[in-house]
């Protein structure tokens, strides 16, 4: 069997040998690419555990943050809504007195 080269995750674009399925395990791309997945041993279930959690992470923050946006647009109009209503008062005031 020849020699294949472990890939170094600094020097080495990574993502030319191996990818992320939407099930959080890697699979190669290339020979070095499946020689590296099986000598490091990326496929462990804690492993897979650990990015499945990370992906679910990352997709509750960005969820909070639309939300928070959603939450400050709501505000920012609720504002401007009273103040149309406080002005509309006021001039029904003038017109009734």
């Amino acid at each position: 069997m020849p020699h294949i080269r472990l890939l170094h995750p600094l020097e080495d674009n990574l993502t030319l040998h191996l990818r992320e399925q939407e099930n959080s395990q890697f699979v190669g791309e290339t020979t070095e690419g499946i020689f590296y997945i099986q000598r490091l041993r990326l496929n462990r279930s804690q492993l897979i555990e650990c990015r499945r959690r990370k992906h679910a992470d990352r997709k509750t923050h960005n969820e909070v943050k639309i939300l928070r946006q959603q939450i400050y647009d709501l505000q920012q109009e609720l504002v401007q809504l009273n103040s149309s209503l406080h002005e509309t008062l006021t001039e029904i005031d003038r017109e009734t007195t």
